[in-house]
């Protein structure tokens, strides 16, 4: 995923209030850096190089609309800690011309074999958005969150080999590719989508699935698992790697 966004981009965020759009360069840099951890005002300025007054306003701008939040720091109340308090679901990347034409290819794929066009939809659309610039990958996801939440109460704790082959199995249910285990120790994956994609497209469909065996993992062990490393291989981009590391709750 891109840090930060082109000239004339955007990110778009999540929040109680309902979607945020923001495009401006210093705002975006901001949510870059609170992404890492929470921030004080003093710390911002050290970091971006900006005026205190400026961040000062952009920081007023982006509590009020929800997309972060502040609070006294309780080592010093004179200052105040900033988080970002919403979800970042989609951004702007250059345009991929590969894109275009493997959006091209899947269509012509789908006119062939109509019956099967629901096994190709998905990866459509995401290449689809890839060739306009658009990734949806932190949107992707949570929904891979969500499916796993949706059967959560399938799962059952027991040893790591037997809880990854019943969580894949319900992801294969999802139409989202094969799941092999490179290893358990670092807990690696690889996701084979079958489909001749884009790389930026296939990272976002491997979004899906980290955010599924996370929360999956998460719901069955009572720890945070977050992806530590990914990548997208394979000559037709149809391969992703991630590696999941855990932490306490």
């Amino acid at each position: 995923m891109m840090n930060g966004t082109m000239a004339g981009g955007f990110v778009l965020y999540h929040t109680d209030k309902g979607l945020v759009h923001i495009s401006n360069g210093v705002q975006v840099r901001i949510l870059d850096e609170l992404s890492k951890r929470n921030l004080s005002l003093t710390e911002m300025v050290e970091i971006t190089g900006k005026a205190q007054s400026t961040l000062s306003v952009h920081l007023d701008n982006m509590v009020k609309e929800g997309v972060i939040t502040s609070k006294e720091d309780p080592e010093d109340n004179r200052r105040k800690t900033y988080s970002i308090s919403s979800v970042r679901i989609a951004e702007t990347r250059p345009p991929d011309p590969e894109s275009l034409a493997k959006s091209k290819e899947i269509f012509s794929d789908m006119a062939d074999d109509p019956e099967s066009i629901s096994n190709y939809m998905v990866s459509f659309l995401y290449v689809a958005m890839d060739s306009m610039g658009l990734s949806v990958g932190p949107l992707s996801k949570m929904m891979g969150g969500v499916h796993a939440q949706a059967i959560g109460g399938k799962f059952q704790k027991g040893p790591i080999e037997e809880v990854i082959d019943d969580i894949r199995k319900y992801y294969s249910f999802a139409n989202m590719g094969k799941v092999t285990v490179f290893s358990f120790n670092p807990l690696t994956l690889i996701i084979d989508s079958k489909f001749n994609v884009s790389k930026g497209a296939a990272e976002v469909m491997g979004m899906y699935a980290v955010g599924y065996f996370a929360k999956a993992l998460e719901m069955v062990y009572g720890m945070s698992f977050t992806a530590v490393s990914s990548e997208v291989f394979g000559p037709e981009n149809n391969y992703f790697r991630f590696v999941l590391d855990h932490k306490p709750l």
